[in-house]
């Protein structure tokens, strides 16, 4: 999935006013070299790869977690990994996993580790 170059500017439209994910200048103090994204941004737009990956609509979403592991920045590529939950019962044909767990990878970096996400099926 692809970040665009203006992703963390649109995201403060939901409110979220850090000013490190904006401003050159907020970024270096916390860090970073240039603006980041929020972390929620990255890890809310795997919603919808996750969501295929399982066979279920992004709205069945009731379960998203994980850690931020690295930065993401505007315009980064990053690439879901999923699988099935460890000791799941296979889903009945037809029926979407109740839980994967996954991995966001962005510049050859693990940026969410211990990812889980989870739909209604």
């Amino acid at each position: 999935m692809a970040t665009a170059p203006n992703q963390a500017a649109l995201y403060r439209l939901l409110g979220d006013r850090h000013a490190m994910h904006i401003d050159p200048d907020a970024a270096r103090a916390a860090g970073q070299p240039r603006p980041f994204l929020h972390g929620l941004c990255s890890m809310a737009g795997a919603t919808l790869p996750l969501a295929r990956a399982a066979g279920a609509h992004p709205a069945g979403l009731v379960r998203l977690e994980g850690r931020f592991a690295a930065p993401v920045f505007p315009g980064d590529h990053l690439t879901a990994r999923a699988w099935e939950s460890a000791g799941m019962e296979p889903p009945e044909p037809g029926t979407a996993p109740a839980e994967l767990r996954f991995e966001l990878l962005g510049g050859g970096r693990s940026v969410v580790s211990g990812g889980r996400a989870g739909f209604s099926v």
